[in-house]
């Protein structure tokens, strides 16, 4: 429903972002070894999940010197938000 493009135009309207990529990847490592960002941040259910990407993830950000953080936000699918209209339900 929301393309990257889209998404990214969005994020990149936030005063807090300098600037956007795109990931044609499963995965952020090689942008967090290459820019290695001083926050690498992540939604709230990324702060109990575990996997080996994302623990490699974590290790790759936090050997260069970045912090992780994660958002309090609800979490907002896509997918989720459809289900919520064809079920006609409340979302939030």
């Amino acid at each position: 429903v929301f393309t990257q493009r889209w998404r990214a135009y969005m994020v990149d309207r936030l005063k807090a972002v300098d600037f956007v990529i795109i990931n044609p990847t499963n995965n952020g490592l090689m942008f967090l070894e290459l820019l290695k960002p001083h926050f690498y941040i992540r939604g709230p259910d990324y702060r109990t999940y575990t996997s080996p990407t994302f623990n490699e993830e974590k290790h790759v950000a936090l050997a260069g010197g970045g912090k992780i953080r994660f958002t309090k936000d609800v979490k907002f699918a896509t997918r989720d938000l459809m289900q919520a209209i064809i079920d006609k339900k409340t979302y939030v």
